[in-house]
Protein backbone atom coordinates (compact mmCIF):
# COMPACT_ATOMS: atom_id res chain seq x y z
CA UNK A 1 0.00 0.00 0.00
CA UNK A 2 2.78 2.39 0.89
CA UNK A 3 4.57 1.51 -2.36
CA UNK A 4 1.46 2.33 -4.40
CA UNK A 5 1.10 5.68 -2.63
CA UNK A 6 4.76 6.49 -3.27
CA UNK A 7 4.39 5.63 -6.99
CA UNK A 8 1.24 7.76 -7.22
CA UNK A 9 2.98 10.69 -5.57
CA UNK A 10 5.93 10.32 -7.97
CA UNK A 11 3.61 10.35 -10.99
CA UNK A 12 1.76 13.35 -9.64
CA UNK A 13 5.06 15.14 -8.98
CA UNK A 14 6.24 14.49 -12.57
CA UNK A 15 2.94 15.78 -13.96
CA UNK A 16 3.17 18.85 -11.75
CA UNK A 17 6.71 19.57 -12.98
CA UNK A 18 5.61 19.18 -16.60
CA UNK A 19 2.64 21.48 -16.06
CA UNK A 20 4.86 24.05 -14.38
CA UNK A 21 7.32 23.98 -17.28
CA UNK A 22 4.45 24.39 -19.71
CA UNK A 23 3.06 27.36 -17.79
CA UNK A 24 6.49 29.03 -17.64
CA UNK A 25 6.98 28.55 -21.38
CA UNK A 26 3.49 29.91 -22.08
CA UNK A 27 4.05 32.96 -19.86
CA UNK A 28 7.40 33.67 -21.53
CA UNK A 29 5.83 33.47 -24.96
CA UNK A 30 2.95 35.73 -23.94
CA UNK A 31 5.44 38.38 -22.84
CA UNK A 32 7.32 38.15 -26.14
CA UNK A 33 4.27 37.81 -28.40
CA UNK A 34 3.84 41.58 -29.17
CA UNK A 35 7.54 41.99 -29.94
CA UNK A 36 7.59 38.93 -32.19
CA UNK A 37 4.49 40.14 -34.00
CA UNK A 38 6.04 43.57 -34.60
CA UNK A 39 9.26 41.93 -35.79
CA UNK A 40 7.31 39.84 -38.33
CA UNK A 41 5.57 42.98 -39.61
CA UNK A 42 8.90 44.80 -39.86
CA UNK A 43 10.31 41.91 -41.87
CA UNK A 44 7.47 42.14 -44.38
CA UNK A 45 7.74 45.92 -44.54
CA UNK A 46 11.51 45.77 -45.05
CA UNK A 47 11.09 43.71 -48.21
CA UNK A 48 12.07 45.98 -51.07
CA UNK A 49 13.19 48.85 -48.83
CA UNK A 50 16.72 48.56 -50.18
CA UNK A 51 16.12 49.22 -53.89
CA UNK A 52 19.71 48.62 -54.95
CA UNK A 53 20.34 45.10 -56.23
CA UNK A 54 22.64 43.30 -53.75
CA UNK A 55 24.40 41.37 -56.53
CA UNK A 56 25.37 43.96 -59.14
CA UNK A 57 25.00 47.06 -56.87
CA UNK A 58 24.08 49.04 -59.96
CA UNK A 59 20.46 48.56 -60.99
CA UNK A 60 17.21 49.02 -59.14
CA UNK A 61 15.93 45.90 -57.44
CA UNK A 62 12.39 44.83 -58.18
CA UNK A 63 12.26 41.02 -57.67
CA UNK A 64 12.16 39.60 -54.16
CA UNK A 65 13.26 36.02 -53.47
CA UNK A 66 13.44 34.99 -49.84
CA UNK A 67 15.66 32.04 -50.72
CA UNK A 68 18.27 34.31 -52.31
CA UNK A 69 18.16 37.40 -50.06
CA UNK A 70 16.66 38.40 -46.74
CA UNK A 71 15.16 41.82 -47.39
CA UNK A 72 16.76 43.04 -50.61
CA UNK A 73 15.37 42.84 -54.12
CA UNK A 74 17.12 41.71 -57.30
CA UNK A 75 17.29 43.63 -60.54
CA UNK A 76 15.80 41.89 -63.60
CA UNK A 77 19.20 40.88 -64.99
CA UNK A 78 20.46 39.37 -61.74
CA UNK A 79 17.09 37.67 -61.25
CA UNK A 80 17.54 35.82 -64.54
CA UNK A 81 21.18 34.93 -63.79
CA UNK A 82 20.53 33.89 -60.19
CA UNK A 83 17.58 31.64 -61.01
CA UNK A 84 19.03 30.05 -64.12
CA UNK A 85 20.38 27.23 -61.91
CA UNK A 86 17.72 27.62 -59.20
CA UNK A 87 14.42 27.96 -61.06
CA UNK A 88 12.32 26.39 -58.28
CA UNK A 89 12.23 29.51 -56.12
CA UNK A 90 9.12 31.49 -55.23
CA UNK A 91 9.61 35.09 -56.31
CA UNK A 92 7.60 38.29 -56.15
CA UNK A 93 7.85 41.54 -58.02
CA UNK A 94 7.88 44.45 -55.58
CA UNK A 95 6.87 47.96 -56.60
CA UNK A 96 6.11 50.25 -53.69
CA UNK A 97 3.85 48.39 -51.29
CA UNK A 98 2.59 45.98 -53.97
CA UNK A 99 3.95 42.44 -54.08
CA UNK A 100 2.85 40.36 -57.03
CA UNK A 101 3.80 36.64 -57.16
CA UNK A 102 5.76 35.55 -60.20
CA UNK A 103 5.46 32.20 -61.96
CA UNK A 104 8.67 30.27 -62.73
CA UNK A 105 8.28 31.34 -66.36
CA UNK A 106 7.82 35.03 -65.49
CA UNK A 107 10.52 37.63 -65.81
CA UNK A 108 10.63 41.38 -65.31
CA UNK A 109 11.66 43.94 -67.89
CA UNK A 110 12.14 47.65 -67.24
CA UNK A 111 10.61 50.14 -69.63
CA UNK A 112 12.43 53.44 -69.70
CA UNK A 113 10.21 56.49 -69.99
CA UNK A 114 11.49 59.23 -72.26
CA UNK A 115 9.79 62.12 -70.49
CA UNK A 116 11.93 61.94 -67.36
CA UNK A 117 9.38 60.02 -65.34
CA UNK A 118 10.22 56.99 -63.24
CA UNK A 119 10.85 53.78 -65.19
CA UNK A 120 8.05 51.23 -65.19
CA UNK A 121 8.20 47.48 -65.63
CA UNK A 122 6.31 44.74 -67.39
CA UNK A 123 6.09 40.98 -66.92
CA UNK A 124 7.60 38.91 -69.73
CA UNK A 125 7.68 35.16 -70.35
CA UNK A 126 10.99 33.31 -70.02
CA UNK A 127 11.44 29.65 -70.90
CA UNK A 128 13.30 28.58 -67.77
CA UNK A 129 15.30 25.37 -67.98
CA UNK A 130 15.71 22.58 -65.46
CA UNK A 131 19.41 22.36 -64.51
CA UNK A 132 20.31 18.84 -65.67
CA UNK A 133 23.87 17.75 -66.36
CA UNK A 134 24.75 15.54 -69.32
CA UNK A 135 27.91 13.73 -70.31
CA UNK A 136 30.43 15.42 -72.59
CA UNK A 137 30.09 15.07 -76.36
CA UNK A 138 31.65 12.04 -78.05
CA UNK A 139 33.57 14.28 -80.45
CA UNK A 140 36.23 14.81 -77.78
CA UNK A 141 36.56 18.51 -78.59
CA UNK A 142 33.54 19.82 -76.68
CA UNK A 143 34.53 22.65 -74.37
CA UNK A 144 31.01 23.75 -73.42
CA UNK A 145 27.43 22.88 -74.21
CA UNK A 146 24.95 25.47 -75.48
CA UNK A 147 21.58 25.12 -73.75
CA UNK A 148 18.19 25.70 -75.34
CA UNK A 149 14.69 25.05 -73.96
CA UNK A 150 13.07 21.84 -75.16
CA UNK A 151 9.80 20.21 -74.11
CA UNK A 152 7.79 21.39 -71.07
CA UNK A 153 8.21 19.45 -67.83
CA UNK A 154 6.51 19.57 -64.43
CA UNK A 155 8.96 19.52 -61.51
CA UNK A 156 7.46 18.24 -58.25
CA UNK A 157 9.35 19.47 -55.19
CA UNK A 158 8.69 19.79 -51.47
CA UNK A 159 7.25 23.21 -52.36
CA UNK A 160 4.82 21.87 -54.93
CA UNK A 161 4.82 21.99 -58.70
CA UNK A 162 7.00 24.16 -60.95
CA UNK A 163 6.39 24.25 -64.72
CA UNK A 164 9.71 24.47 -66.53
CA UNK A 165 11.42 23.15 -69.69
CA UNK A 166 13.85 20.33 -70.27
CA UNK A 167 17.11 21.48 -71.83
CA UNK A 168 18.51 20.39 -75.17
CA UNK A 169 22.27 20.62 -75.48
CA UNK A 170 24.26 21.62 -78.57
CA UNK A 171 27.98 20.85 -78.72
CA UNK A 172 30.00 24.01 -79.19
CA UNK A 173 32.57 22.14 -81.30
CA UNK A 174 30.69 19.79 -83.65
CA UNK A 175 27.13 21.08 -83.34
CA UNK A 176 25.69 17.74 -82.21
CA UNK A 177 22.41 18.01 -80.32
CA UNK A 178 21.83 15.91 -77.22
CA UNK A 179 18.48 15.51 -75.48
CA UNK A 180 18.13 14.75 -71.80
CA UNK A 181 17.71 11.09 -70.88
CA UNK A 182 16.24 9.51 -67.76
CA UNK A 183 19.72 8.63 -66.48
CA UNK A 184 20.76 12.30 -66.72
CA UNK A 185 17.74 13.27 -64.61
CA UNK A 186 18.59 10.77 -61.87
CA UNK A 187 22.22 11.88 -61.76
CA UNK A 188 21.01 15.48 -61.41
CA UNK A 189 18.67 14.72 -58.50
CA UNK A 190 15.34 14.16 -60.28
CA UNK A 191 13.35 10.94 -60.46
CA UNK A 192 11.26 10.51 -63.65
CA UNK A 193 7.55 9.85 -63.36
CA UNK A 194 7.86 8.12 -66.72
CA UNK A 195 11.40 7.35 -67.95
CA UNK A 196 10.22 7.45 -71.56
CA UNK A 197 8.30 10.73 -71.74
CA UNK A 198 10.03 12.71 -68.94
CA UNK A 199 6.96 14.94 -68.71
CA UNK A 200 7.08 14.87 -64.90
CA UNK A 201 10.19 14.86 -62.72
CA UNK A 202 10.16 14.43 -58.95
CA UNK A 203 12.89 16.14 -56.98
CA UNK A 204 14.44 13.28 -55.00
CA UNK A 205 14.31 15.15 -51.63
CA UNK A 206 10.51 15.33 -52.02
CA UNK A 207 10.36 11.53 -52.35
CA UNK A 208 12.75 11.10 -49.44
CA UNK A 209 10.54 13.39 -47.35
CA UNK A 210 7.51 11.28 -48.24
CA UNK A 211 9.45 8.11 -47.39
CA UNK A 212 10.39 9.46 -43.94
CA UNK A 213 6.83 10.63 -43.36
CA UNK A 214 5.39 7.27 -44.38
CA UNK A 215 7.78 5.36 -42.12
CA UNK A 216 7.09 7.71 -39.17
CA UNK A 217 3.33 7.90 -39.68
CA UNK A 218 2.23 4.88 -41.77
CA UNK A 219 -1.42 5.94 -41.59
CA UNK A 220 -0.67 9.26 -43.30
CA UNK A 221 -2.20 8.79 -46.75
CA UNK A 222 -0.42 9.54 -50.00
CA UNK A 223 -3.36 11.74 -51.01
CA UNK A 224 -2.79 13.89 -47.90
CA UNK A 225 0.85 14.49 -48.81
CA UNK A 226 -0.09 15.36 -52.38
CA UNK A 227 -2.81 17.68 -51.08
CA UNK A 228 -0.17 19.56 -49.09
CA UNK A 229 2.00 19.96 -52.22
CA UNK A 230 -1.03 21.09 -54.24
CA UNK A 231 -1.97 23.61 -51.53
CA UNK A 232 1.55 25.10 -51.48
CA UNK A 233 1.48 25.43 -55.27
CA UNK A 234 -1.91 27.11 -55.22
CA UNK A 235 -0.88 29.56 -52.48
CA UNK A 236 1.96 30.70 -54.71
CA UNK A 237 -0.29 30.95 -57.80
CA UNK A 238 1.36 28.00 -59.50
CA UNK A 239 -0.33 25.10 -61.26
CA UNK A 240 -1.63 22.89 -58.40
CA UNK A 241 -2.26 19.75 -60.45
CA UNK A 242 -0.12 16.85 -59.21
CA UNK A 243 -1.23 13.41 -60.30
CA UNK A 244 -1.22 10.46 -57.90
CA UNK A 245 -1.21 8.00 -60.79
CA UNK A 246 1.84 5.76 -61.13
CA UNK A 247 3.92 3.51 -58.94
CA UNK A 248 6.16 6.37 -57.81
CA UNK A 249 3.86 7.10 -54.85
CA UNK A 250 3.37 3.47 -53.80
CA UNK A 251 5.90 2.85 -51.05
CA UNK A 252 5.98 -0.90 -51.67
CA UNK A 253 7.02 -0.54 -55.32
CA UNK A 254 8.86 2.80 -55.46
CA UNK A 255 12.59 2.22 -55.74
CA UNK A 256 13.58 5.19 -53.60
CA UNK A 257 10.99 4.47 -50.94
CA UNK A 258 11.70 0.72 -51.01
CA UNK A 259 15.45 0.92 -50.49
CA UNK A 260 17.78 3.89 -50.60
CA UNK A 261 21.24 2.31 -50.55
CA UNK A 262 24.22 4.57 -50.27
CA UNK A 263 27.47 3.73 -52.03
CA UNK A 264 29.17 2.86 -48.76
CA UNK A 265 26.33 0.55 -47.68
CA UNK A 266 26.40 -1.20 -51.02
CA UNK A 267 30.15 -1.61 -50.78
CA UNK A 268 29.94 -3.20 -47.31
CA UNK A 269 27.17 -5.52 -48.51
CA UNK A 270 29.14 -6.52 -51.61
CA UNK A 271 32.34 -7.19 -49.66
CA UNK A 272 30.55 -9.18 -46.96
CA UNK A 273 28.74 -11.43 -49.43
CA UNK A 274 31.88 -12.13 -51.45
CA UNK A 275 33.79 -12.91 -48.26
CA UNK A 276 31.15 -15.51 -47.33
CA UNK A 277 30.72 -17.04 -50.74
CA UNK A 278 32.33 -15.80 -53.98
CA UNK A 279 29.68 -17.58 -56.03
CA UNK A 280 27.08 -15.19 -54.56
CA UNK A 281 28.18 -12.67 -57.19
CA UNK A 282 26.33 -14.53 -59.95
CA UNK A 283 23.25 -15.09 -57.77
CA UNK A 284 23.02 -11.43 -56.92
CA UNK A 285 23.41 -10.38 -60.53
CA UNK A 286 20.63 -12.75 -61.54
CA UNK A 287 18.14 -11.87 -58.82
CA UNK A 288 18.59 -8.14 -58.14
CA UNK A 289 16.05 -6.14 -60.12
CA UNK A 290 16.97 -2.53 -59.42
CA UNK A 291 20.72 -2.52 -58.71
CA UNK A 292 23.07 -3.34 -61.55
CA UNK A 293 25.85 -5.10 -59.64
CA UNK A 294 27.64 -5.81 -62.89
CA UNK A 295 28.90 -2.24 -62.59
CA UNK A 296 31.09 -3.42 -59.69
CA UNK A 297 34.47 -4.39 -61.22
CA UNK A 298 36.90 -6.92 -59.88
CA UNK A 299 38.54 -4.48 -57.48
CA UNK A 300 35.23 -4.24 -55.56
CA UNK A 301 34.57 -0.64 -56.51
CA UNK A 302 31.32 0.54 -54.95
CA UNK A 303 30.17 2.39 -58.04
CA UNK A 304 26.75 1.29 -59.21
CA UNK A 305 23.84 2.17 -61.46
CA UNK A 306 20.12 2.18 -60.75
CA UNK A 307 18.01 0.54 -63.40
CA UNK A 308 14.95 2.57 -64.37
Amino acid sequence: MLTEIANYNEIETNQTKWQRHQEIAFDDFEQWRPRLFIASLEKEAACGRNNLCPFCHQQQGVVFCEQCTLNSTLCPSCDVAQHAMSPCHDRKVVVGDIKQPLLPSDGVQFEESGDGQEATYKIITIARIVPIDVEICDCGECVAWHLHPDTPVAIITEKGRFDLHLPVYTCGACGTEKKVQAEDCVRSGYWPGNPKTLSVLYEIPSLEAWNRLHRTAPTFATSSYLSILRSISEENFRNPYISAVGSIWHTESGVIAEKRLSKSNLGHLWNALLALQPSMQHILMATTSYIDLAACPGNLSIDYNIAL
